[in-house]
């Protein structure tokens, strides 16, 4: 070895600690933890928990797996059940049908919430006469930011959609007010 080597760090804080929502998902999705202390301690026997004093230094491992989890129940991705075992009953946290689609699915969590109110609304505006729903419902998130139409030639092409393609084009999309 002839040069130092590199440093190692944990990327499970980074963007938004994703990494430990991810982990946290498919911790509970495998019932490998389903309790805030078997999290703490999973997270703890970690790279991030070896160097939670250098990568995070305002917050406790203790505060990130309670922000982290709380962020989960929020989005409703899991939630918490009553459990009766021989101590007695206590909570326990299961993936909902949200969080397995999810997890299993691997949608990104940023986006999974947005995913799902979109697909709810795609399917009030199913229309199976047309494909155009199916442009809205697969249409990258990270892409609609870069899109800027041409709205003559959008006005052009939605006057030349039938009746029912432009229902569905107001409902999910534009109509010709905007």
């Amino acid at each position: 070895v002839s040069r130092p080597l590199e440093n190692c760090y944990s990327n499970l804080l980074n963007d938004s600690a994703k990494g430990v929502l991810s982990l946290f998902l498919s911790l509970i999705g495998l019932k490998i933890a389903r309790t805030p202390e078997e999290m703490h301690g999973f997270l703890c026997n970690t790279l991030l928990g070896v160097q939670q004093k250098h990568l995070s230094a305002e917050k406790s491992l203790w505060d990130i797996t309670r922000d982290s989890l709380d962020c989960l129940l929020k989005k409703g991705l899991v939630k918490q059940k009553l459990a009766n075992d021989v101590e007695g009953s206590s909570h326990i946290l299961v993936v909902s049908e949200l969080g397995q689609a999810t997890y299993k699915g691997a949608v990104d969590l940023s986006y999974c919430d947005i995913l799902y109110r979109d697909l709810k609304k795609g399917l009030e505006g199913l229309v199976l006469e047309s494909y155009l729903h199916l442009i809205y419902l697969v249409t990258p998130y990270d892409m609609v930011s870069q899109c800027n139409p041409d709205w003559m030639i959008y006005f052009q092409q939605f006057n030349q959609l039938t009746t029912v393609e432009q229902t569905v084009a107001a409902s999910v999309l534009f109509g010709r007010a905007h």
